[in-house]
């Protein structure tokens, strides 16, 4: 073997590609979660909200608020780790109002929140999400 020949530039870019992919793909494997699926149960009395939003806002105002969708009592979502505000709302018939449409009157359903504002506007519930934590929250309203 030759100890004075210099490398052949094919082999330099080939080693400068190993290089590179190496410096990017290590510290992908090396890194820990910074986010988890989250999923679990939401009831209001005793019985599965039907269908509803849930937000988890960031506590240290960094970050996204993160919403999901909550049908048949069940919602879930991908949350970044840390400490959360928790509000729920659905908007349910409460009734119905007659007013006039197209000249002539009609029944139409009055809709509002569903849900008290100390579990939504005003929120008192609290999620701390972290990897020692478990990926089920459940909110009994």
């Amino acid at each position: 073997m030759d100890c004075n020949r210099k490398p052949s530039a094919k082999r330099t870019a080939r080693c400068f590609a190993l290089l590179c992919c190496l410096a990017i793909t290590l510290p992908l494997g090396c890194s820990k979660t910074s986010t988890l699926d989250i999923h679990g149960k939401v009831t209001f009395q005793g019985k599965p909200l039907e269908s509803g939003v849930i937000c988890f806002v960031p506590t240290d105002g960094k970050g996204k608020t993160i919403t999901a969708d909550i049908k048949d009592g069940q919602y879930a979502l991908k949350l970044s780790l840390g400490q959360k505000r928790v509000e729920i709302s659905s908007i349910g018939v409460v009734g119905q109002q007659q007013v006039m449409l197209g000249g002539q009157l009609q029944a139409v359903d009055v809709k509002k929140e569903t849900i008290p504002v100390k579990y939504n506007q005003e929120s008192t519930l609290r999620a701390d999400i972290s990897t020692d934590g478990s990926e089920e929250l459940d909110f009994n309203l």
